[in-house]
């Protein structure tokens, strides 16, 4: 889960006051320069990390953002870096994880979330890593919270969705046809038959992606959101119906 101690579930209002408070301790201070602490439990003096968003009762710091973004716990689209990019997928994290909470799921357990972790590692690097995880403010307890949460949300779309965006030998062929950008290396397009799962693979996660974002879109109208940061995205709420 994001920070969600028990002082960051107060009533909205305050919540969102919180975004405007920092108070950053001096330079050299052991403190200076981490912002993982949720700014429910910052103390006197306190770097009170950004604040950028509240789902239902979670609060999403600019910290778990990056650090999640950092990590690969985030479906970003390919080549999205922008803030704006990284907190719009926090959020949809957070808006499954609470489906997964409330629904109960496909849980992993502990040695899928230590492979996990593992390739984490190994893509990052053990150094990378720490220093990802130091910024991020995270110890090894609550990265391994952070990896079984995203593997229970991939294993709660798998089984929801996973059957979605099945498609015909015909409309694989189509999309070869329509997609031949696709399928080209060195300047040629590759033979069909050499494509074929490939192209079916496609298609299939081109329309579960539709699926799932409309899904998304429905959390979203019956789950009280509100993104504070970045500008290009504060201000825009939803809130439960009456």
């Amino acid at each position: 889960m994001w920070c969600t101690s028990a002082s960051a579930r107060r009533s909205e209002p305050a919540r969102l006051l919180l975004a405007a408070a920092l108070v950053v301790w001096p330079a050299g201070s052991a403190w200076h320069g981490a912002s993982a602490r949720c700014a429910g439990e910052a103390g006197p003096g306190e770097v009170i990390n950004r604040l950028v968003a509240v789902v239902g009762s979670q609060t999403i710091t600019l910290s778990d953002v990056r650090g999640a973004a950092e990590l690969g716990l985030l479906d970003l689209p390919p080549g999205e870096t922008s803030e704006a990019a990284l907190v719009r997928a926090a959020v949809e994290r957070a808006l499954v994880q609470l489906e997964v909470e409330r629904y109960g799921g496909n849980l992993p357990g502990e040695p899928a979330v230590t492979r996990r972790i593992v390739e984490i590692t190994s893509r990052l690097g053990p150094e990378q890593a720490a220093v990802v995880m130091a910024r991020a403010g995270l110890d090894e307890a609550r990265l391994r919270a952070l990896v079984r949460e995203s593997l229970a949300a991939e294993r709660y779309l798998a089984d929801r969705f996973g059957a979605v965006g099945q498609a015909t030998d015909d409309e694989v062929q189509r999309y070869y046809v329509e997609h031949p950008e696709r399928f080209t290396r060195d300047a040629e397009v590759r033979p069909f038959v050499e494509v074929e799962a490939e192209a079916r693979a496609a298609l299939a996660a081109e329309r579960r992606a539709e699926v799932v974002a409309g899904w998304l879109a429905g959390l979203r109208l019956r789950t009280p959101v509100t993104v504070l940061y970045p500008p290009e995205l504060a201000g825009s709420a939803n809130r439960q119906d009456p």
